[in-house]
C-alpha cells in the first residue's frame, strides 16, 4: 500500500491485520477459518476496526451443516 509521493508503507498497522494474535484466538480451533473476523464488520458494528469480529458461536452452530452441504454439492459437481 502506498503512493508515488510517499512510497510503499506498512498496511498491517492501520488495518489491524494482526488482531488475531492474542490468547483467545490462538486457542480457538477456528483460527484458520477466521483470523479474528472481518475488519469491515467490526467497523459497521463498532465504528472502528479495533475489535475482534469473533465468529466462534456462528461456526459452532453451523460448521457441520456447511461441511455436509459442501460434500453434497461437491460430489454432484464431480458427477457432472
Amino acid at each position: 500500500m502506498g503512493d508515488v509521493e510517499t512510497g510503499v508503507s506498512d498496511f498491517s498497522a492501520p488495518y489491524n491485520v494482526g488482531i488475531w494474535k492474542n490468547e483467545v484466538c490462538a486457542e480457538c480451533e477456528y483460527l484458520p477459518l477466521c483470523f479474528g473476523g472481518c475488519r469491515y464488520m467490526t467497523f459497521v458494528r463498532d465504528g472502528n476496526i479495533e475489535s475482534l469480529d469473533c465468529q466462534k458461536a456462528y461456526l459452532d452452530a453451523s460448521l457441520e451443516a456447511l461441511v455436509k452441504q459442501d460434500i453434497k454439492y461437491g460430489l454432484k459437481a464431480e458427477r457432472s
